[in-house]
């Protein structure tokens, strides 16, 4: 797996250049009080804000379930171990970065058309990958249906991490 990402930085340090860099006087302010003052701007706007409560509780419950669906897939699926690891694993590398890339084209591309496309993507994206995630852990006979949901509940809920960077 760790080719695939030496690959693509190296394709991406060959091929896309860096934007040219404004010139920014520096602050002589601590870098504790500049990042209480960026707080403070998040804080201050409230769909910054709300966005950022949002994707707070989303890697709380996204932490949650990766500490625990191991366990469980290992005690369930006792002799799917070394199929749970790899499928897991692939399907979150790719079935999450193209959620992710999917995610932020369709607001890209619709934000014009319709200004909360944004927040849309990112709850419908959610909203779909609740199920999926439920019927992941509730189906305890056959590791093939888990294990599948899992993968859809990555095609779907990490849709919601470009728009809501864009969104702050």
């Amino acid at each position: 797996m760790g080719w695939f990402g030496i690959v693509l930085g190296a394709a991406i340090l060959l091929f896309v250049k860096e934007p040219p860099r404004e010139k920014v006087a520096k602050s002589k302010d601590s870098t504790f009080v500049q990042f209480k003052e960026s707080l403070t701007d998040i804080w201050k706007n409230p769909t910054s804000r709300y966005v950022t409560l949002a994707g707070m509780f989303n890697y709380i419950g996204g932490f949650a379930m990766m500490y625990y669906m191991p366990s469980f897939f290992q005690r369930v699926y006792p002799m799917h171990k070394a199929e749970f690891a790899s499928l897991n694993a692939l399907s979150l590398s790719v079935l999450g970065f193209i959620s992710a890339l999917v995610g932020g084209l369709v607001s890209d591309r619709f934000s014009k058309k319709n200004v909360l496309i944004k927040s849309q993507v990112c709850w419908i994206g959610s909203l779909i990958a609740l199920p999926v995630s439920i019927i992941t852990f509730a189906t305890t006979g056959n590791f093939w249906i888990s294990i599948s949901c899992l993968a859809l509940k990555y095609l779907f809920g990490e849709s919601w991490m470009s728009p809501a960077m864009t969104m702050i």
